[in-house]
């Protein structure tokens, strides 16, 4: 019938577009679409150069990436902006895919379980292990979020895995552990049928499974596809390396007579564009966003595909490639060096960052980047901040100001961001430090999107009124150094969901900062980085924090008074974020801005004493140590700060540094 065949050719179709995988190294081999570095040959009417980028080409549609056949193929149409069930034209393939799945859960396709990330691979099997009565490696407790993947999410949970069943026990014997390994009545489902990769066949069951086999995950046709998709930045062919040899025996496609699969200095790669609009438009598909409209006072929920999509990015991007001790493990270890009565505040933040480090591929930087620019956009964010402030006074809260897809994102986005800027350079302009800065920054500031009606009116977000209905299109705008914070008390519903964002990474920043060059060559690039994050915390943003502070060391302590019926009550707020970021919640102690003071007064004074050596720019100096001392409170005088670099970090106001 056409569904089998259609069931045949989607694994042949995954190997066309990314290349088979190889058994060796579980790379992608060189050969798939996506391995291309040189687009499609037009015909004569569109550009006359083969090997231009697609990325560079605006002219028209037939020129457009959005026309390219592979995008056509297997893109999703952008008109889709609460979830794939809104959609309407033609059926994209990727939507097929969720239908099959939906309506075939029986049909599954062989994912090789080593290809995976270590710490996917470890967390998973840990699940298998604590399903089979027994422990866990070093008490390892899987992430919720890849617990959610495997436990609920995917079609096949773990009783179905065979042979990640096999594969483990047969890891636990080499152990030596006798203790005979059963699965756990929680993980007793109704049987089902497990089909081969390459369609409806013979079920593969448990005891057909060998234990020197490879293992490998059952998945779904979307599950696969999307593993796959998301998973290719990882693990690109190295086109670089490519041989004469080995590229002549590549398929030629079309009448280029050049390799396709070797890359060229200063031209983005073909296959890196096509795959960059396709992650576009699938943000725009399955991440539900709202436009302008006003009243809406609950998130979107995620249909099932969508949550797939937005966990697996998580999970392979950035859960899998850089693993980060909890809190508790990281908070024994420092007072193990330094002993028991180590400060555990902000400024101890630095310290407790214990993980090994990998940046990600540049490919992943740019499609986080785009994710996270599209989640802050979303307009119920405002409505629901606004709404919280003005109608929810003197109630508890145990809610979250975010989007679903944002709650997803919170604790491997804080993760990341604490990672980077405890490990990544930061003295080049293309380093992943400065890309992870601005996503930081943008999630800090989601008052700073901006909706664009029909007749290019721009209007802010809270500000905009609530009689216009024209339809508009929400874009994050990255202000300038110099811009003043656009924040307005609506806000604190938001400060309070993500409180910990607004004081680690900062500490973690302050005291990265002072490796940066303030010589006078770019000490202008230099200051526009600070002043860029120091604009963020105006005094009324200082004020919040400081006041959600307060509160959090008052339920720390216990103290349960009620707040008065005039004022919003957001501890239960900020418990439900620490609740979000789980075991990498910071310390339970008091937390405060003032621990930040000598991290403040060494950035100064760095940036003071370097430019000592460059005394005719020292105006530039002056008007920006002013706006940094406006933002924190600090209260210097131009004559005292020119006296003596002792000087500098003195006086802070109250506001900025109170106890």
């Amino acid at each position: 019938s056409a569904e089998a065949r259609f069931f045949d050719l989607f694994v042949p179709l995954c190997q066309r577009v990314f290349g088979e995988i190889s058994t060796k190294d579980y790379r992608h081999e060189i050969g798939g679409w996506l391995s291309r570095t040189t687009r499609w040959e037009r015909t004569t009417s569109a550009t006359k150069s083969p090997s231009r980028p697609y990325g560079s080409i605006k002219s028209s549609q037939q020129n457009s990436i959005r026309s390219d056949p592979v995008v056509k193929l297997l893109g999703a149409s952008t008109r889709a902006t609460t979830g794939p069930s809104n959609d309407q034209g033609p059926v994209p393939l990727i939507a097929a895919f969720a239908k099959e799945a939906e309506y075939r859960d029986n049909v599954r396709y062989e994912f090789p379980f080593l290809g995976l990330p270590k710490p996917v691979q470890e967390d998973w099997l840990a699940m298998i292990q604590i399903g089979l009565g027994g422990v866990a490696p070093d008490n390892r407790q899987p992430s919720r979020n890849l617990t959610l993947l495997l436990g609920s999410l995917f079609r096949v949970n773990p009783v179905g895995q065979t042979k990640l069943i096999v594969y483990q026990q047969a890891k636990v014997q080499k152990k030596d552990q006798k203790r005979p390994l059963q699965l756990g009545s929680h993980l007793y489902s109704s049987p089902n049928k497990l089909y081969s990769p390459n369609g409806p066949g013979t079920p593969v069951m448990q005891n057909q499974e060998k234990a020197d086999a490879p293992p490998s995950v059952f998945l779904s046709m979307l599950e696969y596809y999307l593993v796959v998709f998301i998973r290719y930045p990882l693990a690109t062919p190295e086109t670089q390396a490519a041989t004469a040899s080995s590229s002549a025996s590549a398929p030629r496609i079309g009448s280029i007579h050049r390799s396709p699969y070797l890359s060229s200095r200063n031209v983005e790669p073909y296959g890196e564009t096509v795959y960059y609009e396709l992650f576009t438009q699938y943000i725009n598909y399955y991440v539900p966003v709202r436009g302008s409209r006003r009243g809406n006072f609950e998130f979107a929920s995620l249909q099932r595909p969508s949550e797939l999509f937005v966990r697996i990015t998580m999970a392979l991007w950035l859960e899998g490639q850089n693993e980060l001790a909890p809190t508790a493990t990281a908070c024994a270890a420092l007072q193990q060096r330094r002993g028991p009565d180590v400060s555990l505040d902000l400024d101890a933040s630095f310290d407790l960052v214990k993980a090994t480090y990998r940046a990600p591929p540049k490919q992943v930087v740019r499609c986080l980047h785009s994710l996270v620019l599209k989640v802050v956009a979303d307009s119920t964010l405002a409505d629901v901040a606004e709404h919280v402030r003005k109608d929810l006074k003197g109630r508890s809260l145990d809610f979250l100001c975010l989007s679903k897809t944002m709650e997803i994102m919170q604790q491997p986005f804080f993760n990341h961001i604490r990672n980077v800027f405890r490990h990544a350079s930061m003295h080049s302009k293309d380093s992943i430090f400065h890309s992870t800065m601005n996503d930081w920054l943008a999630w800090l500031e989601p008052w700073n999107t901006q909706y664009y009606s029909t007749k290019n009116t721009v209007r802010g977000t809270v500000s905009r009124s609530s009689k216009d209905r024209s339809p508009t299109q929400a874009r994050y705008v990255q202000p300038k150094a110099t811009q003043s914070s656009r924040y307005t008390p609506d806000w604190e519903a938001y400060i309070a969901s993500n409180l910990h964002f607004y004081t680690v990474p900062l500490a973690l920043f302050l005291r990265r900062a002072r490796e940066l060059d303030f010589s006078p060559a770019v000490h202008q690039k230099s200051l526009e980085i600070v002043m860029k994050v120091f604009r963020v915390y105006s005094k009324d943003v200082v004020a919040v924090i400081n006041r959600l502070l307060q509160e959090r060391r008052n339920g720390v302590r216990g103290d349960s008074s009620s707040p008065a019926p005039s004022v919003v009550n957001y501890v239960g707020m900020v418990k439900k974020h620490e609740h979000n970021l789980g075991s990498f919640a910071p310390p339970e102690v008091f937390l405060s801005l003032s621990s930040l003071r000598n991290d403040v007064h060494n950035l100064l004074e760095e940036m003071y004493l370097q430019h000592l050596k460059n005394v005719e720019k020292l105006d530039f100096l002056d008007r920006a140590i002013a706006a940094i001392e406006g933002a924190f409170g600090s209260g210097q005088s131009k004559k005292r700060r020119t006296g003596s670099s002792r000087h500098y970090g003195e006086g802070e106001s109250d506001l900025w540094l109170s106890k």
